[in-house]
């Protein structure tokens, strides 16, 4: 039996490392189309324009899908998911630094320990801030408060090149900026 040189081995390992991040590349956007394709039919039940869903990231897909799977009427529920789609399509930028940007850190601090969760030790921009505040606003169970602000934490977390791929806005948010409304 023929031995592999050091070369070839390193090669064919470098391919096999190629293929397995494209097939997970492709599982992410499989995952993100389904996610898409969900709300997309949710919305157009609801007569709500979907002009540009893919512009959304996963995150606010999932919280358009919390939105749109909630107890509400469906006025009401086609109401909230227009006004979030416009903040998405059009968000207002707040530096993080900026009496509104500290005053909605403050808020998602109180937040964290009103259920008793620590507040995340890497440096946050305002979007993030918003999503996690709006894990916490959008359930009424401290478990399942607890579980949307993982999920909202993994999102956070996942690497950029896999944040491109499914979120051509939210490589516009740099150096600190948040993109977006906070809710009252």
């Amino acid at each position: 039996m023929k031995r592999f040189s050091s070369t070839s081995t390193r090669l064919l390992a470098g391919t096999f490392a190629l293929l397995l991040g494209s097939s997970a590349a492709f599982a992410e956007l499989a995952d993100y189309q389904q996610l898409s394709d969900s709300v997309k039919t949710q919305l157009t039940a609801l007569q709500v324009p979907t002009g540009n869903m893919g512009l959304l990231s996963t995150l606010q897909l999932v919280q358009l899908t919390a939105v749109l799977s909630g107890p509400d009427v469906d006025v009401d529920k086609a109401f909230a998911a227009e006004v979030m789609l416009d903040e998405f399509y059009h968000p207002v930028e707040t530096a993080i630094d900026s009496p509104e940007g500290i005053a909605m850190i403050a808020d998602l601090k109180a937040k964290f320990a009103v259920i008793d969760v620590a507040y995340p030790t890497q440096p946050l921009n305002t979007t993030q801030i918003l999503a996690l505040s709006n894990a916490i606003t959008n359930h009424k169970n401290v478990t399942t408060q607890k579980r949307s602000i993982e999920a909202v934490l993994a999102e956070i977390n996942r690497p950029a090149s896999v944040m491109e791929s499914n979120h051509p806005v939210g490589t516009a948010c740099q150096n600190g900026q948040l993109r977006g409304k906070a809710r009252a």
